[in-house]
């Protein structure tokens, strides 16, 4: 698959998940690969599951936002110092099994 191809299909996945019909107060929440261009050329692929994420607005309605656009707006961040517990272990884990073999010690700080 190209990157052009995972792009045309991300974003059909997108469309498809905001085309779910809302619970009441929730509305969906689009995520999945967050730059396809990386991913296409990283390997391994890593693929990471986390919980439904959803959110408490001024509106009381949750969702209806894009997680992918968490990681390539000015966001990150924020992000990922606002939710360490969930995001520091992912992108140790991660940055080890792209450098394997590296020691606890010589892995950069976040």
């Amino acid at each position: 698959m190209t990157v052009e191809q995972l792009k045309i299909e991300s974003a059909r996945i997108t469309k498809a998940i905001n085309s779910i019909p809302p619970l009441p107060e929730r509305l969906p929440i689009a995520d999945g690969i967050i730059d396809e261009a990386k991913y296409h050329n990283s390997t391994p692929k890593i693929l990471v599951i986390l919980k439904e994420a959803y959110d408490t607005t001024e509106d009381d309605i949750k969702g209806n936002w894009d997680y992918k656009k968490l990681f390539i707006d000015d966001e990150i961040d924020r992000v990922v110092k606002n939710s360490r517990a969930t995001w520091y272990p992912l992108i140790y884990i991660s940055y080890a099994i792209r450098n394997q073999g590296i020691e606890w010690d010589d892995i950069p700080g976040i």
